[in-house]
């Protein structure tokens, strides 16, 4: 009827950083089977079950991660492709030998899309070219991890503590969105512009920008 596999590896989040990860694999459901929560259920529990092991992050490959946004996963790394046709309408000036891969931004194939788990242990556990400090209202429609969080950076390293209330809040983001922004997928910026988070102190989807900015783009070198 169905199937999902996961195995636990470590995701490079930047800076020489590794974070243990959930690596979620192999999820199908039969045609016969579908619009029966059956890819909710596995989903949702085996999130549930990562959290409670003490990974902060999960992650898979996706060609339509759309899918995945309602479990919390935002896309954190694309990968683009093109076929070349090599027979008499192209022509090489030299013999050809080996593989060539060409990356072309309008052709999109696969993405990874990855979820935060736990908010606090994620964000202390990368590294941050700027200092400084945000408020974060949190939302998750499973439950996994919505809450107010204070991140303060300071050299580098943040610490991130949990607020009782919302009042303070400085951006109002789900948590599908701070993943995208979390390895620098997608600018704090554009998904203000775009409506998923909600600014509510001018200038601090800015100042996520430059705290969250990576030393490079994120690149999935192993399909999983």
């Amino acid at each position: 009827m169905a199937t999902f596999g996961t195995l636990r590896k470590t995701l490079n989040i930047d800076f020489g950083k590794l974070l243990e990860s959930q690596l979620v694999t192999a999820v199908t459901v039969r045609t016969s089977h579908r619009r029966r929560g059956l890819l909710r259920r596995m989903m949702s529990e085996n999130l549930a079950m990562a959290k409670q092991d003490g990974l902060a992050m999960a992650a898979l490959t996706a060609c339509e991660g759309s899918i995945y946004g309602r479990f919390g996963h935002g896309v954190a790394s694309f990968e683009r492709a093109v076929k070349v046709d090599t027979t008499s309408r192209f022509q090489l000036n030299y013999h050809a030998a080996g593989n060539v891969d060409i990356a072309d931004p309008r052709v999109l194939l696969d993405l990874v899309p990855e979820v935060i788990l736990d908010v606090a242990q994620a964000l202390e556990a990368r590294h941050y070219p700027e200092d400084g400090r945000l408020v974060l209202d949190v939302q998750d429609l499973l439950g996994l991890t919505a809450g107010t969080f204070a991140v303060e950076v300071s050299g580098g390293e943040a610490g991130v503590v949990c607020l009782e209330e919302t009042a303070g809040a400085e951006l109002t983001l789900d948590v599908s969105a701070l993943s995208s922004i979390y390895l620098g997928a997608v600018c704090p910026v554009t998904l203000t512009s775009a409506g998923r988070i909600r600014e509510h102190k001018q200038g601090a989807s800015l100042r996520a920008r430059r705290m969250f900015a990576v030393e490079r783009a994120t690149h999935c070198l192993t399909h999983f």
